[in-house]
Formats: C-alpha cells, sequence, structure tokens
C-alpha cells in the first residue's frame, strides 16, 4: 500500500507498469489460520526492521519530499 500511495503520488500509472501476482496472498489467505498469517507477517516485518529500529525510519522522513511525507502515517 506505501508503494501504491507513492506511485500514485508521482502520477504514475503503477497497474498498467507493475504486474502484480495475487497467489502468494491468495494461498496465505486460505490455507493459514489467522494467527498462522500473523505469524508469516510478523517474521516477514521483523526480517525488514533494521537492528537499529525506527531510529533509521524517522531520519528517512527528512530526505522524503514535502509532498510524500504526509501519505503514510507513522513515517
Amino acid at each position: 500500500m506505501m508503494g501504491e500511495a507513492g506511485f500514485a503520488n508521482l502520477g504514475i500509472d503503477w497497474p498498467a507498469k507493475v504486474m502484480i501476482n495475487y497467489t502468494w496472498s491468495l494461498a496465505l489467505n486460505t490455507q493459514l489460520k489467522p494467527i498462522e498469517r500473523h505469524a508469516v507477517l510478523y517474521f516477514i516485518e521483523q526480517g525488514l526492521m533494521p537492528k537499529t529500529g525506527k531510529t533509521v525510519r524517522v531520519g528517512s522522513r527528512r530526505r522524503l519530499p514535502q509532498s510524500a511525507g504526509g501519505l503514510v502515517p507513522g513515517l
């Protein structure tokens, strides 16, 4: 969703340029229980989070264009 908001803000026709594969999310939602889905997404999120935590993320907001900073709350 964050990528979608960024593409839309920049005026990029992302549905025409980005291929979206729904099979992974379909399998995630149809083959796992809610707690298992949460565990998978939590594991992915923690793997992407830098070891220094949110300090890196807060610093990255300062580098965003002014119009992009307000698109995603919590950045």
